[in-house]
């Protein structure tokens, strides 16, 4: 927790900044100092505070911004989102070329090390880029100059042996203080006798364990009691949330109902009736919104775009709900989604960045699908794809990635904490007449 959400993006800021205990001297500007001036460092905070609204709720805490707030209390979940989730993306446009793949196999590293299952060839990968991360750490920013030895932290060396700590411990999120600092605050705010605090203390605690052996038995008391009122249950713990339709209607749309029927293989001449509901709740508890009844959700923040367990091409789908339905054709609850789809991502992008940065374009009308619902598999924020200046001045690049998007995925998505979990699931338990 420490290293990679405070000790590691606190000293390459550090750095970047030319700040604090690395500050150096030099005669000729270093290209790894690049946030050393106020306009530039200014502009990058409001660039990593603008990306708020494309993050879902269930993300977390999103970073504010670091050009006010970085010694103000930043907290180590939101070092985690600004470097490791969208680091590829707000240090794109400061960073040198070179420099900038450097950070991308550290940002590899760190997201596969975060991952709730690894691989043995993620972890045979990881370790071979951490030490060409470090090899290189040194050759690019020390460079054998005295003046700076103190960039070589420990926490830079400690880096090379996460993996194989990671064979040794297992993953990270079963190590790192998250849940303890959570628990921790959990049960102290449960104690409501301060006479006798400990002993209170540990009943609750006593209690906390004796439920959660009870739901590791039965896994599904873990879900049920948090559901609103008219959820429907469509199995393998997915639930559809209201808001919904009262009545079944037929699609508004021509594109929608023909690619229904082309899904569905209904007769051109069979009348096609659906109902539509907002919301989906993951069995990882991430809540999906929709287009339909989202638009944002608390805070101004985005829960439509999800990854999907599909692959096409090789690559991962991910698409934006426009709502999801049922229909009567089926005996049983059964559930799909009205997606648009996004783009591949760019291959030169994705393979110059160590596969951390997914930029593609959505695809309206011509990405439409319909899948079932249980074919989603999290949430994901799409944000907006940050161009260079000298990028921003050649027409050619700047009309290839006009409204591209990035996506960033939850770290530590498989040990997900509840914050912003309750609003979603109770905030529009209606039925809808219109």
């Amino acid at each position: 927790m420490h290293l990679c959400s405070l000790n590691i993006p606190q000293h390459l800021l550090a750095i970047w900044r030319n700040a604090g205990e690395t500050k150096i001297r030099f005669d000729i500007k270093p290209d790894f100092i690049i946030l050393d001036h106020n306009d530039v460092w200014k502009a990058h905070g409001e660039l990593v505070a603008s990306m708020k609204p494309y993050l879902p709720t269930s993300f977390d805490r999103p970073p504010r911004n670091p050009a006010l707030k970085i010694n103000s209390g930043f907290k180590a979940c939101e070092f985690l989102l600004y470097f490791w989730a969208l680091g590829p993306v707000v240090f794109r446009p400061l960073l040198p070329h070179h420099l900038w793949t450097h950070f991308c196999k550290l940002v590899c590293v760190t997201r596969i090390i975060h991952q709730r299952t690894i691989t043995r060839q993620q972890l045979e990968i990881a370790h071979k880029l951490i030490l060409e991360w470090e090899a290189e750490f040194e050759y690019r920013y020390y460079a054998r100059d005295l003046s700076r030895l103190h960039y070589v932290r420990l926490c830079i060396h400690a880096m090379i042996h996460t993996a194989h700590e990671t064979i040794r411990c297992g993953p990270l999120n079963l190590l790192a203080q998250w849940s303890l600092e959570n628990t921790i605050g959990n049960l102290g705010r449960e104690v409501r006798q301060p006479s006798n605090a400990f002993s209170n203390l540990a009943e609750r605690g006593l209690l906390r364990a004796q439920q959660n052996a009870l739901m590791a038995v039965l896994p599904e008391l873990a879900i049920c009691s948090h559901l609103p009122r008219g959820a429907l249950s469509l199995g393998s713990y997915y639930y559809l949330l209201r808001a919904c339709e009262r009545h079944e209607k037929k699609p508004q749309i021509d594109a929608e109902e023909a690619v229904i029927r082309r899904v569905l293989r209904l007769s051109p001449n069979s009348t096609i009736l659906i109902r539509k509901w907002a919301r989906l709740l993951l069995p990882n508890q991430q809540v999906a919104r929709s287009l339909w009844r989202d638009g944002r959700a608390v805070d101004g923040r985005t829960s439509r775009n999800v990854k999907l367990k599909l692959s096409a091409n090789g690559y991962t789908v991910f698409a934006e709900v426009m709502y999801y339905f049922t229909t009567t054709f089926f005996e049983h609850p059964h559930a799909f989604a009205m997606i648009s789809t996004y783009s591949n991502p760019d291959a030169d992008l994705l393979s110059k960045s160590h596969n951390t940065l997914w930029v593609s374009k959505h695809l309206g009308v011509h990405g439409l699908h319909v899948i079932d619902a249980k074919e989603i598999e999290s949430v994901v924020a799409m944000v907006p794809f940050a161009l260079k200046e000298e990028e921003k001045n050649n027409r050619e690049i700047r009309q290839k990635y006009s409204n591209s998007v990035c996506m960033i995925e939850k770290p530590f998505l498989g040990d997900f904490l509840s914050t912003g979990l309750s609003e979603e699931l109770g905030n529009e338990d209606g039925v809808i007449d219109n």
